[in-house]
């Protein structure tokens, strides 16, 4: 059985621990890490996610996302996170904190509220590094988008709907976040 911390959604305070399952039936706020994976070429990796998944399969999202554990860091969690979808290794000096939200979803394979405290990463990567042995049972594959392209994208609502339906803010937020972090 897995517990996850839940969180008072307005203060972000950990309040207790909860089982994950409850934590998605019963829609009660619970902490999580985004990570975006940008490269000097000035783009992204998103990851599509398995159509094996429960939740939001078949749609793409941040290249690693998961479920922080209770007793475990924030920190840990993205290495962790990273290591078992992707196959890679975080050095924690690299990682930039972009900001914390949260957010309620309506998730549509079940109709529950999946409420979700999000702590929201990025980290530079060489523009040649590639990637391999995916978590299949997570990610079905990996994709660059140049990130002005993918902000406009967003805004075709064709794609937006191949998103995990994250609010259109949130994503613009991040990709603007993004492309001033691989102008520098």
């Amino acid at each position: 059985m897995e517990y996850v911390y839940e969180i008072n959604p307005k203060t972000g305070e950990r309040v207790g621990k909860v089982l994950r399952q409850k934590a998605h039936i019963e829609g009660i706020y619970h902490e999580v890490i985004h990570l975006w994976l940008i490269n000097d070429n000035g783009e992204v990796l998103l990851q599509y996610r398995s159509a094996n998944k429960s939740q939001y399969a078949n749609c793409y999202h941040a290249t690693v996302a998961g479920h922080i554990e209770y007793g475990d860091s924030i920190i840990n969690t993205v290495i962790k996170e990273a290591k078992e979808e992707i196959n890679f290794d975080i050095n924690k000096s690299k990682l930039i904190k972009l900001f914390i939200e949260a957010e309620s979803l309506i998730v549509p394979e079940t109709g529950k509220h999946d409420n979700e405290y999000r702590h929201i990463f990025a980290y530079k990567i060489n523009k040649n590094f590639k990637l391999n042995n995916l978590q299949v049972s997570e990610v079905q594959s990996l994709e660059w988008f140049k990130l002005v392209d993918l902000k406009e994208k967003l805004l075709n609502t064709d794609f937006y709907k191949k998103m995990l339906p994250h609010k259109l803010e949130l994503y613009i937020k991040v990709i603007d976040m993004l492309i001033d972090l691989s102008n520098k």
